[in-house]
């Protein structure tokens, strides 16, 4: 700004020497005009400029007296001379980040002070406090997490050792009702066995007896009918069959025997059984005293203790089983006894008769043989009858052998439907420990992470109670004091860098075309010479003097003075072939530049693209051609389409 008011002093005091009205000079220079929508000043009011407008008829359009002249095309010549101003290149403003009391400052005003170093300190005693308050929450919530997760590891582990339980006792009884299904199936094959050969043994004292009796028959009528010798042979015969029918039913009652001990064995393997499944329920009932049980865990032992009640029973229906098909066996054992005694007496009967018939005693003969088939006759009924009653007792043995199987069987299914229940409600119950554990893991990494973050941003906030100087320099304006309130709001110091300056110049849009990056510019301050490189060229024209801004950088082996005025020189710049105008006769509007030209006695107003300008003449690069007609003064009444009253 100082530099555009030098500038401006200089355009005024050329424009002062030409003899132009001071007025328009500053509208050149810069000010706004009036706006073509500006209200014209109603009819008997007095004006100010040069040229008066003369109030019209009531009739009559209202008509601007304005000077003219015409745009012709020549040279312009510019010399490169300006006026700069000098600052630091880099200046900065310290501003307090955080509000508080200064607590000390470690510089004053002419201080040189290196880039980082410390300048003043903030009272931080409060945001400490925080910071500590939330060290102590962090912690809290590490400790936290820690026994969290704990817990919920505590409760995972104790839901898989559960399951492990399950798994071995899912194992065991499956295992204890196999071998009891296998018992109860192995017991249904001994029983229908000894039945088949109960039944055979049956059909064979029947034969037997129906042969004696067959025998008595045709021996009482071979005896007292036939030859003796006939008799004798028949005799002889059946002592032969009697023979091989006891010793056939001994190996019968072998195989009994054999069998009887089979069961036996069975209902050792069913009692340990039974024992091992006891075992188990009474280590479950001391997992029931563990007074750290979940109630899930607790519920989960009682049902296992239910299955293994149940197994128990089932075994039990088995060992009874086998006991019944023991006790049939058995009787089946005694039963073979007695038919082997009746046999052996039948056969020392017809031992007997063999002897009676060596003698000559008809009578005696007769009785015997009379005898003979009464006895044959009984043992026959005997026979049909043990054979009905061991068919009647075998059924009724192997229907429950059939129902003790399938009752194991179903034991069996409804124990492994039961443990897979409780193995999937375990299952489930893990993975609801799992997504415990890791929604505890989160949500306690989350509160760590917001305590760190707060921890960081306090650390963050302390730093900032310490104010160090952002860039090398040299402290001025030191407005803060200490014990005192500093705030955000306003300055606090400046740093600025002397080590190299800048000098700022404004220039046209020609000019600032031409003017290159790294071209050296010279000026003087106090009797000595300094050349400068442009380093920066504005693309944007400054919105105050329409010029665009140039800055070009020195190091200096002194101090220069901050915000002095210098003139500097770049060269000389000229265009030729151009349409030049008076620089009076330009106005500006919103930062653009525009003149009227005469069209039909009324004023139009034009962009234009302005080139090289002096304190008196400007060259325009577009917008008009040569010979326009051109307004060089101006009135409060003058806009785009006012008819005109040209003075010549």
């Amino acid at each position: 700004m100082k530099l555009f008011n030098v500038f401006l002093a200089l355009i005024l005091i050329t424009a002062t020497l030409s003899g132009c009205t001071s007025i328009h000079i500053g509208q050149a220079a810069g000010s706004e005009t009036t706006s073509e929508a500006e209200i014209e000043q109603p009819a008997g009011s007095e004006t100010t400029g040069e040229a008066e407008i003369e109030q019209p008829a009531t009739t009559e359009e209202l008509k601007i007296s304005v000077q003219t002249t015409t745009a012709v095309k020549g040279s312009l010549e510019q010399s490169g001379e300006f006026v700069g101003t000098l600052m630091p290149s880099e200046v900065v403003n310290i501003i307090s980040p955080v509000m508080g009391i200064v607590e000390k400052i470690l510089v004053k005003d002419g201080d040189y002070v290196s880039d980082g170093q410390l300048l003043y300190m903030i009272d931080d005693d409060n945001i400490v406090a925080q910071l500590n308050s939330a060290l102590v929450a962090l912690e809290s919530s590490q400790t936290s997490k820690e026994q969290a997760l704990f817990n919920a590891n505590n409760a995972l582990t104790n839901q898989q050792l559960s399951k492990e339980s399950l798994l071995l006792t899912m194992e065991q009884t499956l295992h204890n009702s196999e071998m009891a299904i296998n018992n109860s199936e192995m017991a249904l094959r001994q029983l229908e066995l000894a039945y088949m050969q109960a039944l055979e043994q049956s059909d064979m004292q029947i034969n037997n007896a129906r042969l004696q009796y067959d025998s008595a028959i045709a021996g009482y009528e071979l005896q007292f009918g036939t030859a003796d010798d006939i008799n004798v042979k028949s005799t002889d015969k059946q002592i032969e069959d009697l023979e091989k029918s006891i010793d056939d039913m001994r190996e019968q009652m072998k195989d009994a025997e054999d069998g009887l001990e089979d069961l036996e064995k069975a209902q050792e393997d069913v009692e340990e059984i039974i024992e091992s499944l006891q075992d188990q329920i009474d280590d479950q009932y001391r997992l029931l005293g563990n007074e750290d049980l979940t109630p899930n865990e607790y519920a989960q032992i009682e049902s296992t203790i239910q299955l293994l009640e149940t197994a128990i029973l089932t075994q039990e229906q088995t060992l009874a089983t086998l006991e019944a098909n023991y006790e049939t066996t058995e009787k089946s054992i005694e039963d073979g006894e007695e038919s082997i005694k009746d046999m052996e007496e039948n056969l020392e009967f017809q031992i007997e008769i063999v002897g009676l018939q060596n003698t000559d005693l008809k009578e005696e003969q007769i009785k015997a043989q009379s005898l003979s088939i009464t006895q044959a006759e009984n043992a026959l009924q005997q026979a049909e009858d043990g054979r009905q009653k061991t068919i009647e007792s075998y059924e009724i043995q192997i229907q429950q052998a059939q129902d003790a199987l399938q009752s194991a069987r179903d034991s069996a299914e409804f124990t492994r439907r039961s443990l897979e229940k409780q193995i999937n409600q375990t299952d489930t119950g893990i993975k609801t420990s799992k997504d415990t554990v890791s929604i505890t893991a989160d949500m306690s990494d989350l509160q760590i992470k917001n305590a760190q973050t707060s921890i960081n941003n306090m650390k963050i906030q302390i730093d900032q109670y310490t104010v160090e100087s952002p860039i090398a320099g040299i402290i001025e304006n030191i407005s803060i004091i200490e014990d005192s309130i500093t705030t955000s709001s306003s300055v606090a110091a400046t740093v600025s860098d002397y080590k190299t300056m800048d000098v700022i110049f404004y220039v046209g849009t020609d000019l600032k075309n031409t003017i290159k990056i790294g071209q050296e510019v010279t000026f003087e301050l106090k009797s000595q010479m300094y050349q400068a490189k442009v380093n920066e060229i504005s693309e944007n024209a400054d919105p105050q003097n329409k010029l665009f801004k140039i800055t070009a950088s020195l190091n200096p082996e002194t101090r220069l003075e901050n915000g002095a005025s210098v003139r500097l020189t770049t060269g000389t710049f000229s265009e030729s072939h151009t349409i030049i105008i008076p620089y009076d006769a330009i106005v500006f509007s919103n930062g653009l530049a525009y003149v009227y030209k005469v069209e039909n006695n009324r004023a139009v107003k034009v962009l234009v693209e302005m080139g090289l300008f002096t304190a008196n003449m400007v060259s325009i690069i577009s917008g008009i051609n040569e010979g326009d007609q051109i307004i060089t003064t101006w009135s409060e009444g003058l806009r785009d389409g006012v008819l005109l009253n040209i003075e010549n």
